[in-house]
């Protein structure tokens, strides 16, 4: 890992050099097994037990009539709240000192997340609970400055065929909360479906 931090830096510092910037790019939730899960107590939903008391994934959809049953444990938002998130600053600040962009993948859970019981064989059990909302990146501006003009890079792909259009207004109600006016958006359309309309996805740039 030291080895490969030394090479990374070195190539970083190269493509820098010759006006490249690296666009990194994280997701919003860790995995069940990973290191932040196995030493993160507290940040996560935890039942009696200390297990993972429900865990991540999408509601029934037009691909899936159980919906996804991601796995990753959910956070404690409120928890986080009590600490000044101070567990997203330095994942942000760490991420950001690796990378010149930084792209938080399903964004969306910031604002509503799909919350399912960590012994639910479908997602179809779950229900939609509030994220933490703007209180969260004004945490992170608050410690690391990077919300400020030109500091955002943003970009997602929204499917009518995925989304319904109540959850799209409520996306986008909370989008325009975000003070994303005079930042660069960059649109994707990976899909190439005909019902697609991109929405600005959250990528932080240092």
């Amino acid at each position: 890992q030291y080895k490969f931090a030394t090479q990374w830096q070195a190539v970083k510092a190269y493509a820098n050099g010759k006006g490249v910037q690296i666009l990194g790019d994280i997701p919003i939730y860790v995995a069940a097994d990973s290191v932040d899960a196995w030493v993160g107590g507290k940040l996560f939903e935890l039942d009696a037990d200390g297990r993972f008391a429900r865990v991540a994934g999408c509601p029934p959809d037009y691909f899936s009539a159980d919906g996804q049953l991601w796995g990753n444990p959910l956070y404690d938002w409120a928890y986080h709240k009590k600490t000044g998130y101070a567990w997203w600053v330095r994942r942000v600040r760490h991420a950001l000192g690796i990378y010149d962009l930084l792209r938080i993948d399903h964004f969306r859970g910031f604002d509503t997340y799909w919350a399912i019981p960590a012994d639910s064989t479908t997602a179809r059990t779950g229900k939609w609970e509030n994220g933490p909302g703007m209180e969260l990146f004004d945490a992170l501006e608050a410690a690391l400055g990077i919300l400020k003009p030109g500091g955002v890079l943003s970009a997602v792909l929204y499917s009518g065929r995925v989304i319904g259009d109540t959850e799209k207004q409520a996306v986008l109600t909370w989008l325009r909360s975000l003070p994303l006016a005079d930042y660069t958006v960059l649109v994707c359309d990976f899909a190439n479906w005909a019902d697609t309309a991109p929405l600005p996805c959250l990528v932080f740039k240092k």
